[in-house]
């Protein structure tokens, strides 16, 4: 599957874009460029803030990828990389691979909340959020396209 082939909106396709190609501004990364001295999880603080651990192994985004009912999309370690974990959901149904996009770049959204505002959403309008997020895509994609006169991906 083709991150670019998902329906999800083009920011979400984006984050995923930066997501593969390591430039996801996550605290390991901005500690290895010596912009930051601490490179710890702003959520647990128990371990580095890495893209697979921000996203996939961190105990506050794993309990949203439960509630949501995409657990089968974490099996991180599978594989070698993040990368490689996104290539398997190919064989995923495709409906569950989009809310877990959408779960992915929300996460990161209310990460970036608690990180500069030290501000925190309760799981369940987060999951409400997503939902949300789900339920307006097609609507989303076909008004879009529509207006260009193409077909929705």
């Amino acid at each position: 599957m083709e991150i670019l082939k998902v329906d999800v909106s083009p920011k979400v396709r984006h984050f995923f874009w930066r997501l593969c190609t390591n430039t996801l501004s996550v605290r390991s990364l901005i500690n290895h460029r010596h912009m930051i001295e601490d490179a710890t999880c702003p959520w647990c603080h128990n371990s580095e803030e890495t893209p697979s651990h921000a996203l996939v192994e961190c105990i506050r985004v794993q309990e949203l990828w439960e509630a949501c009912q995409c657990i089968a999309l974490t099996k991180w370690n599978d594989f070698n990389s993040l990368c490689d974990l996104i290539v398997s959901w190919k064989d995923l149904d495709a409906k569950m691979v989009q809310r877990g996009m959408i779960l992915a770049w929300c996460f990161w959204g209310e990460r970036n909340l608690k990180v500069f505002e030290n501000r925190c959403t309760p799981n369940n309008i987060l999951i409400d959020r997503i939902n949300g997020h789900v339920a307006e895509q097609g609507t989303y994609a076909s008004h879009i396209y529509a207006a260009i006169g193409l077909k929705p991906p």
